[in-house]
């Protein structure tokens, strides 16, 4: 396949070229993109806007567009050069060449652009139906998981007395954790200080709620306690990132994941 295509007049590559020249899976290719544009930008799939969107492209930073599919999944992603050079500097140097001299000489015109072949359509439509079987035996697994957990969830869980049912995570980074990826906020401004954990608009009334409490001070007077505190989805999400791997975990851990559904205990206020 050679494709190089154009978008507003700038040469962009699609993540099946790469795959194609590197031979590498195009589901890790993709992977490796999001990887870059989150260490470049902070841009991550639950922060890139795809939600609800099919059949579209979409501009995540200017020189990087995800094609969306009529699943609503990313089918594939276009790359200026700059984007694919970057991209490709952590692969080894056969498959940068390979990429490098597609470049050079579709630009020199070279090479002509062809269309898709029979059989690179068909790996297309088998790495698609495949990736739509993992997803949605991953969602199986995940929503009993979760729907078993909720059971024994109580009412105003945080997210640290969730984190101690997952075997290895270490519970006391969990809030910092989730202060970087924009979930949760510190309303306090001296750091010399205990947090004040908000929710962000962002995670507000889609993972995270906050539950508000009145306190009476010495002198009689009422302060209003904000406690971020899971919803559903949230609950959801955070397995699905503990799952991952992708949670602060514990220097001893067994690198096991597995859950202890009998250490829920409500909230002590």
């Amino acid at each position: 396949m050679n494709e190089l295509i154009t978008q507003n007049h700038q040469p962009m590559m699609s993540s099946l070229e790469i795959a194609d020249l590197t031979e590498k899976r195009h589901t890790d290719v993709i992977r490796d993109i999001w990887v870059m544009i989150e260490q470049l930008y902070n841009v991550t799939k639950d922060n890139a806007n795809l939600r609800h969107k099919k059949n579209q492209e979409v501009t995540l930073v200017e020189g990087v567009i995800a094609i969306i599919d009529y699943r609503g999944y990313v089918s594939e992603i276009k790359l200026d050069r700059r984007h694919t050079e970057i991209l490709i500097s952590g692969y080894d140097v056969v498959r940068r060449a390979a990429i490098i001299d597609r470049w050079h000489a579709l630009e020199s015109g070279l090479v002509s652009p062809t269309a898709i072949s029979r059989k690179q359509l068909a790996l297309m439509v088998i790495e698609a139906e495949n990736r739509a079987e993992a997803f949605q035996l991953e969602n199986k697994h995940l929503s009993a998981t979760v729907e078993s957990l909720e059971k024994h969830l109580t009412k105003g869980m945080t997210l640290t007395s969730f984190c101690k049912s997952l075997n290895g995570v270490n519970v006391h980074k969990i809030m910092q954790w989730a202060s970087e990826r924009n979930w949760v906020y510190n309303s306090r401004r001296d750091p010399e200080k205990k947090p004040k954990w908000r929710v962000t608009s962002y995670a507000r009334d889609k993972y995270l709620t906050e539950e508000e409490t009145k306190i009476k001070t010495r002198s009689l007077d009422e302060i209003i306690k904000f406690t971020p505190v899971l919803l559903e989805k949230g609950c959801h999400r955070l397995y699905q990132l503990y799952m991952k791997g992708e949670l602060p975990m514990k220097k001893t851990w067994n690198g096991e994941f597995s859950h202890n559904k009998a250490i829920y205990t409500p909230e002590i206020k």
